[in-house]
């Protein structure tokens, strides 16, 4: 049977207005509102789970949907080389673009305006026309900013290096989330692989989920390879068994 799910997933956080890209909005035919896990691919999906027809994947869907807008937008806003998205960039790229683009430039006006140098924007004797900032706003949102790229670049530092590029870790948590999804939806299917799957045709039904829904998501990206989803399946083994017993 098709069951409703009860895990309440972390990545919904991000569909909310993030700070750094308030005007963000999805590629045109890419939303997941409107051009994601439509009937006719839901039907297609249920064809190569083997569920019978008309199976109600409405619940699926929408999960499914939520999923994409979250994952999307996250694709989208991050430099992981993603199709829409900002260019890869490793985490030690990004610490030393933080360092010199953000954090210095923000210390040096925070200097300029603890040390009272703003005599030299004087007006006299001449009037302007714009407006004066309103220093106090300023010097609290520098900080804020300041602080928050300090955090950013202590954690990239604290990242082990053989954990890989974000990509790969972005892959980790895309993997896991549609792993509890089919555990969650699909529970009369294993969670499981199968040695078939290398081939063109996957066997398993857990990899045919997997590799339709990302396909489906990331069009060109090729996203989690049998590889990393054993990987993610061995991190997040099924708990279900246990807690039942």
């Amino acid at each position: 049977m098709l069951r409703k799910s009860q895990h309440n997933p972390y990545y919904t956080k991000w569909l909310e207005t993030l700070w750094y890209c308030p005007e963000f909005q999805y590629p045109e035919g890419r939303h997941p509102d409107i051009d994601l896990f439509k009937d006719d691919m839901m039907s297609g999906l249920a064809r190569k789970l083997g569920l019978p027809e008309n199976s109600p994947l409405t619940d699926l869907a929408e999960d499914l949907r939520v999923l994409a807008k979250a994952f999307l937008k996250i694709a989208l806003t991050s430099p992981l080389g993603l199709q829409d998205g900002p260019a890869a960039l490793t985490n030690n790229e990004r610490y030393r673009r933080i360092e010199t683009d953000i954090v210095k430039p923000i210390e040096k006006i925070q200097s300029v305006l603890s040390e009272q140098k703003l005599g030299l924007l004087s007006v006299w004797p001449n009037l302007m026309n714009a407006k004066p900032p309103k220093l106090k706003d300023l010097s609290r949102q520098l900080e804020l900013l300041h602080e928050w790229a300090l955090e950013t670049i202590a954690e990239l530092d604290d990242r082990a290096s053989d954990r890989g590029k974000n990509r790969t870790e972005f892959e980790m948590a895309l993997g896991s989330e549609l792993l509890k999804l089919f555990r969650s939806r699909l529970s009369m299917h294993p969670a499981e692989t199968s040695s078939y799957d290398r081939q063109d045709n996957p066997s398993s039904y857990l990899y045919t989920f997997i590799r339709a829904v990302t396909d489906h998501i990331f069009p060109i990206d090729a996203l989690i390879s049998l590889h990393l989803l054993r990987q993610v399946a061995k991190d997040f083994p099924d708990r279900s068994h246990a807690n039942s017993a």
